[in-house]
């Protein structure tokens, strides 16, 4: 296997454990995870994650949705305020991985349904969030080589 596969099989490994996302999500969130279906990340395992987002704190279950190991992983989300309320809002998170430069570049979309305006709004705390949240996961893989 080359350097540049393996690198990416090992980043993918970590993105694909759902269950271990808290490990180097954004400190700020308090994210729990619990895997639901059991057993390894795969195409169709499911979790319920809780966090804080805007200090409210929200509950959403997951799915994983693409898993072409090592060049592309996704999950999608039902996503819901805690104890009901408002409308169930859904996201994808789509993660593709490409050799770059002797390391490894990871392109992130998220495509969902939820209230434009409310998007528009929250977009730079997202965006904030994404990028620590990313920011840990580079140490952690960095560190696990």
């Amino acid at each position: 296997m080359s350097r540049d596969r393996a690198e990416l099989c090992r980043e993918t490994r970590h993105l694909a454990d759902v269950e271990h996302h808290p490990e180097w999500a954004n400190e700020k969130a308090k994210l729990t995870m619990s895997s639901l279906s059991g057993g390894p990340p795969a195409l169709g395992a499911t979790y319920r994650s809780q966090q804080v987002f805007g200090g409210k704190p929200q509950t959403a279950d997951i799915e994983i949705v693409q898993f072409d190991r090592p060049n592309r992983f996704a999950f999608a989300i039902s996503q819901r305020k805690k104890g009901g309320g408002g409308k169930d809002v859904h996201y994808t998170h789509t993660f593709v991985l490409s050799p770059e430069g002797g390391g490894t570049r990871l392109e992130r979309t998220t495509d969902g349904d939820g209230n434009p305006v409310v998007g528009f709004l929250a977009k730079p705390a997202i965006m904030k969030d994404g990028r620590t949240s990313l920011g840990n996961l580079k140490a952690r893989v960095e560190a696990s080589a």
